[in-house]
């Protein structure tokens, strides 16, 4: 969310810094002031608000946000209502006065309700989620907490682009596109990017280009999305940098060019305030593989740390498993795992995953069966096919878990019809012997099949026995040897050991 006051007075900077120099320009700005000075005292209430931006801006006088703050209230309370949207943006943003939310949102809303745009955004922003009165020693104030409040919050973002202010349009945009506080509508969410893209703010021209990537909304247009990508980009949108060298590292949209993919991977990367943790972490990975760049670990590392550390859950997770593996770095279980644990508290799957592995495998920690079995659940609840896998495995031997075989069942076939070849396996076991689901030696043979389509070699080995004794299918010597070969190639001893006494041509065979 992007959030400004009112411009009008800025409107004016430049022809301000030239006056500075001409004669008389601080006589002018003294009788300026007087006379805005008796006005106000006089009860002209705009000449009190406007008073109050002298103050706040230093404009002809030293600045002195409690005197603005007081000259706003005033003007307000005397009935000028655009004077009420500075006040309650100054109690919002403890500006002259102490953190007041509640008297902010009081005040923001009459000036929203004479029609000041910005004043409605701001508003909108600070009921979207709510906010805690947090003063600066750390203590709360609960009295003056505000509430979320997400359908008034959408209203307000509406009324702010009614105005014609552009960040209340992008704003508006957002809430359409996640449906927050109103109905979810793509197409209504892409007009309104468009509208604030086109009054030049950045962030709304990044937003519709990752709808016009996506076909959400509107007729997918790649071309046109790199082009809103980069111009947002050079704009300090930090996730139109990497969206950007995605689409230059694999040629959507635009030509090929994994070097300037990895260039903006870098930029988003390096950007100051708000930098793109993801771009960190996928420059980390670049230079992990060495493909398109030489291998470089030490940049790796970096990219993975500065990822982590500004909110990539994928950075921490690849930099956990990488003190967990030791490929680019010496193996610390310790560091291990206390940056995946980074990772999955931030909602990476893979990370949770790593930390259900560590605790079943004691890598680093001792062996604690029930806490591997709740990472498990954690990542399998993400998705992971791996996690839901292993959390199988727990339920189908009570590993931590009780017992629960139909669980068992049920979550190998999920993993095995995401592509697990190992969860295919387990669930042709399950078929053969009549452990959660009635028993099926056909419905096992299929699964060893898929196992090994899947390059699972105890797949591949098991339909080899299955085929050479026609246990659920027809018995076929030569298949049979094809997929022993193949457990073989792929490091099953016992499939090497058939072929070795097989007498086929297949006894000098070296066991791997």
């Amino acid at each position: 969310m992007y959030f400004t006051r009112n411009s009008t007075w800025a409107a004016s900077a430049s022809l301000a810094v030239s006056l500075l120099t001409a004669p008389g320009f601080a006589q002018d700005h003294s009788d300026r002031f007087a006379q805005l000075d008796t006005n106000c005292s006089g009860g002209d209430s705009e000449s009190c608000f406007k008073l109050g931006h002298m103050f706040y801006e230093g404009d002809g006088v030293s600045p002195d946000n409690a005197k603005a703050l007081a000259l706003y209230t005033q003007a307000c309370k005397a009935g000028y209502q655009p004077s009420c949207a500075d006040a309650g943006y100054m109690f919002a943003r403890a500006e002259g006065t102490d953190l007041n939310y509640t008297l902010g949102v009081d005040y923001l809303a009459l000036g929203c309700d004479a029609d000041v745009g910005w004043a409605c955004n701001e508003l909108g922003s600070i009921l979207l989620h709510g906010r805690e009165n947090t003063q600066s020693d750390g203590s709360q104030l609960p009295q003056k907490n505000v509430a979320a409040d997400a359908p008034r919050a959408a209203d307000l973002f509406g009324k702010a682009c009614g105005t014609g202010h552009l960040y209340g349009c992008n704003n508006f945009a957002e809430v359409l596109k996640e449906g927050h506080g109103t109905a979810q509508d793509y197409t209504r969410a892409v007009a309104h990017f468009e509208t604030a893209c086109t009054g030049r703010i950045a962030s709304a021209c990044m937003n519709l280009a990752h709808l016009l990537a996506g076909g959400k909304g509107v007729e997918k247009d790649e071309p046109r999305a790199a082009l809103l990508h980069a111009y947002a980009c050079d704009r300090q949108q930090w996730k139109s940098c990497r969206s950007l060298g995605n689409m230059y590292e694999y040629g959507y949209g635009t030509l090929m060019d994994k070097q300037l993919g990895l260039s903006k991977y870098r930029t988003a990367c390096a950007g100051g305030y708000g930098y793109d943790a993801t771009g960190c972490t996928y420059a980390g990975i670049i230079y992990e593989n060495g493909e398109i760049v030489a291998r470089d670990a030490t940049r790796a590392l970096k990219y993975y740390q500065r990822g982590c550390d500004g909110g990539s859950g994928y950075g921490c997770s690849l930099l956990g498993g990488s003190y967990a593996k030791g490929d680019i770095v010496e193996i610390n279980y310790e560091k291990a795992h206390h940056f995946s644990k980074l990772g999955c508290d931030m909602g990476e799957d893979a990370a949770c995953y790593n930390l259900g592995l560590f605790y079943e495998h004691a890598n680093g920690v001792e062996h604690d069966a029930a806490t591997a079995a709740a990472y498990y659940q954690q990542a399998c609840s993400m998705n992971h096919t791996y996690a839901c896998t292993n959390l199988g495995n727990a339920k189908q031997h009570g590993k931590g878990v009780a017992q629960d075989l139909k669980q068992a069942f049920a979550l190998y076939t999920q993993s095995c019809e995401a592509g697990d070849g190992l969860a295919c396996n387990n669930l042709a076991w399950l078929h053969r012997e009549g452990d959660g689901t009635p028993r099926d030696r056909s419905a096992a043979v299929r699964y060893f099949e898929k196992s090994c389509e899947l390059n699972h070699a105890s797949g591949c080995n098991a339909m080899g026995f299955h085929l050479r004794d026609g246990d659920g299918v027809a018995k076929d010597k030569d298949q049979a040897l094809a997929y022993f070969e193949r457990g073989c190639d792929m490091g099953n001893a016992q499939s090497c050991e058939e072929l070795e006494s097989s007498g086929n041509g297949f006894k000098t065979r070296k066991r791997r």
